[in-house]
């Protein structure tokens, strides 16, 4: 920490400057590329809850700058992006449930209430982006822009893809509140990565192995660790 603090701290400053509207504390509506980097997104549930993460992590850190200290990030996402069941995608005005804006915050520990997760988490099923495997971005009807290429050559990549890097965090979550559905779908994974003698990176909507004539999904993610601590 000590070694490298000077460039933390130019870095820390240069993420304020970039990323934060210094008039809401929201993520400017900018297209960063972040956990759905094909999707175009308006300020982004997600990335908000990264930056409030990252001000969480730079409290803890005396030596580090934090510029981020004085937003009350946890005000700022319930009051944008929490609709009362479930938090909004992002900015843009797109009504539907979508996975990772659902489980972040709870898994960042920006938000702790069982009674939010559970509202959430309920959505996140009756939209069907657990089946057949948790989870899905969303459930494919959503009106979202996406970067070209990826609309020609990867369709549905991060529409109603199953993606393994969100599902183990999502059962990790669901163990606090609804054990029995979390253990089902522990059981689904074990056979899954039995079944491919791999750890898939993202699945299609009926749970194959994701592929296009251009694009083939990659196997033995270290995604796997996650799977493990289930």
């Amino acid at each position: 920490m000590e070694k490298y603090r000077d460039f933390l701290n130019r870095e820390i400053e240069k993420f304020h400057e970039k990323v934060i509207d210094p008039r809401t504390g929201l993520v400017k509506p900018a297209h960063f590329s972040s956990i759905k980097d094909h999707a175009v997104r308006k300020s982004s549930c997600y990335d908000n809850v990264m930056a409030a993460m990252l001000c969480s992590i730079l409290k803890r850190h005396k030596s580090l700058k934090n510029p981020l200290e004085k937003y009350n990030f946890r005000k700022i996402i319930m009051d944008n992006f929490w609709t009362g069941s479930y938090f909004l995608d992002d900015l843009s005005g797109i009504k539907a449930v979508t996975g990772d804006a659902n489980i972040f915050p709870f898994w960042t520990g920006v938000f702790d209430d069982k009674a939010m997760m559970k509202k959430a988490f309920s959505k996140i099923q009756e939209a069907g982006l657990d089946r057949p495997f948790p989870l899905k971005y969303s459930c494919g009807k959503i009106r979202q822009k996406f970067i070209l290429l990826g609309r020609i050559f990867t369709p549905n990549y991060e529409r109603n893809a199953v993606w393994m890097h969100m599902g183990p965090l999502y059962v990790g979550l669901l163990k606090k509140i609804g054990k029995k559905e979390a253990e089902a779908h522990k059981k689904c994974y074990r056979a899954l990565i039995e079944k491919h003698k791999t750890f898939p990176e993202v699945l299609d909507s009926r749970g194959k192995p994701y592929h296009t004539p251009f694009y083939y999904c990659d196997e033995a993610m270290l995604w796997a660790a996650n799977f493990l601590t289930l």
